[in-house]
């Protein structure tokens, strides 16, 4: 293992001598494979043993000698170490490469833990959705979505919109996320997307709360999550509630929604907004920064059709797989012309 490239990009290069298997031989022309984590491994390595800090300050202060000590005195601890860890390798057709899956919750200490992958959550998913629909004679269609080996966004957007007031309508779009790696709960969430007339224009821009406000909680919280263990049984208890809960999101929503049509200063909130972009510190954001902000300076707005306007044209600049980014973006609207924080 390379230490040093896990410590710099956040990756380890794992070498697996004395290959057997026809397929890897024949793609790789050898029976030796060098193969990169497919995700992050410095956390997933590291924290195991409460590493982490300690490599980055040796990675921040260019100790590489000490870091080369450290990766050689490993190999020969390890040396006759017989434990073993499931790791999955897998072929991405795209670039022609094999990449190393990270660990999962496979292990002995995990006991209980179901994997309900990506098929399984799209499935629960339709059965409870199929009865929202028929329920509310609606429709719902697939508008986005980004699946690979071990992670799901995928986002069902609703037809029909609610009226606000005479100038705005909402609609919904209930996303589903699945993290296999990562060891996080399968959770479903909401973009709700505003729809601004005026006149004879339309601008529309989408927004996403933090989360669904209960009475019982400070904090907004997923519309619903479960986790990689219990039954598949309680799984369909549990996503029986979620038509109620999509119903109650969207009227607590509307009822929020209706501050935008009060806003009294835009070009205020658009400062806001730059503020929020200023000061982020999400690293899959951080590309972004300087092009939303000279978008955003570009026009002074006076009036909330010119903000809807501004704020869709800022969305355009996020690549279309990058639903971090988005989803980031989204919140910080939400914060800014409904929360006011």
């Amino acid at each position: 293992m390379q230490l040093v490239k896990m410590l710099e990009e956040e990756k380890a290069i794992f070498e697996i001598l004395e290959l057997t298997n026809n397929f890897i031989i024949s793609k790789t022309k050898s029976d030796i494979l060098l193969a990169e984590t497919r995700y992050a491994a410095k956390s997933d390595l590291l924290e195991l043993y409460n590493l982490s800090k300690f490599a980055n300050y040796c990675r921040d202060n260019d100790y590489n000698t000490l870091i080369n000590d450290i990766n050689t005195y490993l190999k020969s601890k390890n040396s006759s170490n017989t434990e073993e860890r499931k790791i999955r390798l897998i072929f991405l057709k795209s670039d022609e490469r094999f990449y190393l899956r990270a660990m999962t919750s496979t292990s002995i200490s995990s006991q209980g833990y179901r994997d309900f992958g990506i098929n399984f959550s799209i499935f629960i998913a339709l059965a409870s959705l199929g009865q929202y629909v028929e329920k509310n004679n609606n429709e719902l269609f697939i508008n986005n979505y980004r699946i690979d080996d071990s992670t799901i966004y995928l986002s069902f957007a609703m037809k029909d919109s609610v009226k606000i007031n005479s100038k705005l309508s909402l609609s919904f779009n209930l996303i589903l996320e699945n993290d296999e790696v990562k060891r996080n709960a399968v959770s479903f969430n909401g973009v709700f997307k505003l729809k601004f007339e005026e006149k004879d224009k339309t601008s529309e821009i989408l927004l996403k709360p933090r989360g669904l406000k209960r009475q019982d909680s400070m904090h907004p919280t997923d519309l619903l999550s479960f986790q990689h263990k219990g039954s598949v049984e309680n799984v369909f208890e549990r996503i029986k509630e979620l038509p109620e809960l999509i119903e109650f999101f969207i009227k607590q929503v509307s009822n929020d929604a209706n501050k935008i049509s009060a806003i009294e200063n835009p070009d205020d909130v658009k400062k806001l907004i730059l503020h929020k972009v200023k000061f982020s510190k999400k690293p899959e954001f951080q590309a972004y920064k300087e092009p939303i902000r000279k978008k955003l300076t570009s026009i002074n707005v006076d009036n909330t059709f010119k903000l809807f306007e501004l704020l869709r044209e800022v969305e355009e600049i996020f690549e279309h797989d990058d639903v971090v980014s988005k989803d980031f973006w989204r919140t910080k609207l939400y914060e800014s012309l409904i929360e006011k924080q």
